[in-house]
């Protein structure tokens, strides 16, 4: 994907815009994100490149950060492009698991420079990757998203990923994650993502 420093900065701001669009953000001091782009370790995932992102447009991107996947507004090619893609899906599906299994081995949250990396193990393309943290960071943020991510409870808090439960209380609580959104309502999100890096504190 043939991206511009300038729209790589777009997309890693998005990556704190999809928390404070979707009500994870806890109050009016906001950073800028900086996203350090790196190369990709070897041996990817999903094979020797990973999904694409082949054409870019500012006008799409513009139009899939702020509508939600299911306004009508929203051009269905624009979404498949961006997140429904199957190859994308897979990698934003892949990359949740890997969370979950980075939570229930004790490990901190992940920082947005921590979760880009994680993206790279599924994409070569730096753009590609912000693309999936930003779309990543949404579903969770949300609770629902054509990933297959979605809450089903809040009492107890359980999430279905690919209709696999997670439970929360299942969940190793790490001391620098908070069991909840900056609102006090139960979430996962701040045991996944540092509370710090995107908003909560």
């Amino acid at each position: 994907m043939s991206i511009s420093r300038r729209v790589l900065w777009v997309l890693g701001c998005c990556l704190l815009g999809s928390t404070l669009l979707t009500g994870c953000w806890g109050g009016p001091s906001v950073a800028t994100l900086e996203i350090v782009t790196v190369e990709p370790p070897p041996g990817l995932a999903f094979g020797t490149q990973g999904p694409r992102i082949e054409r870019v447009s500012q006008t799409e991107l513009s139009i899939f950060f702020s509508q939600y996947e299911d306004d009508p507004r929203m051009p269905d090619d624009v979404l498949e492009r961006y997140l429904t893609d199957p190859a994308l899906m897979a990698a934003q599906a892949a990359m949740i698991r890997d969370a979950i299994t980075h939570v229930q081995e004790g490990g901190a949250p992940l920082t947005p420079q921590e979760l880009y990396e994680l993206a790279l193990r599924y994409t070569e393309d730096p753009g590609t990757a912000l693309i999936l943290c930003h779309n990543v960071l949404k579903a969770l943020a949300r609770g629902r998203s054509p990933i297959p991510w979605e809450r089903v409870s809040g009492d107890p808090l359980v999430y279905l990923l690919d209709g696999q439960r997670v439970e929360g209380a299942n969940l190793p609580l790490h001391p620098e994650a908070s069991p909840t959104g900056s609102r006090g309502q139960p979430s996962l999100f701040y045991q996944f993502f540092s509370p710090s890096s995107l908003g909560q504190y």
